[in-house]
């Protein structure tokens, strides 16, 4: 069987774009950097079946990769206002985690319930050319 791995969608800055004091990505990557991994919280979850299937996949050892689409990037940090990123799977939960908090980013901490965790770890910036990702969409 064909191994699955996810897409999540984000936003640069975090929760809402007006706010421009916390950077996604840069409070998930410190916590990792620090800790080996962290939790990417999820306010809505997936089908459950979806759920099984990556779930025993990463308990049988398999190689999951989250791959995260940034969106509304300043075109002072890339220029056509997306980045890809890719993260290991390292565990996978529903709800919110009651152990290991503090791989949770400080910034949604104790404040937002979650339906779904997903432990991440070696989360990496993929290059793509600028205006890639926008032809692509286009066509």
């Amino acid at each position: 069987m064909t191994t699955r791995h996810l897409l999540l969608k984000f936003r640069h800055f975090a929760w809402n774009k007006e706010d421009s004091s916390i950077v996604t990505i840069e409070e998930h990557q410190k916590i990792a950097n620090e800790k080996g991994s962290c939790y990417w919280g999820r306010t809505s979850s997936i089908a459950p079946q979806k759920f099984e299937v990556i779930k025993n996949q990463v308990e049988n050892n398999e190689k999951v990769y989250i791959f995260l689409y940034e969106t509304h990037t300043p075109g002072s940090v890339h220029g056509d206002g997306i980045r890809w990123f890719r993260a290991e799977l390292k565990d996978f939960i529903l709800g919110s985690p009651s152990l290991k908090r503090e791989l949770i980013p400080g910034y949604y901490r104790s404040n937002v319930s979650l339906e779904m965790a997903l432990e991440i770890k070696n989360i990496e910036q993929l290059d793509f050319p600028e205006g890639l990702t926008a032809y692509y969409y286009a066509n």
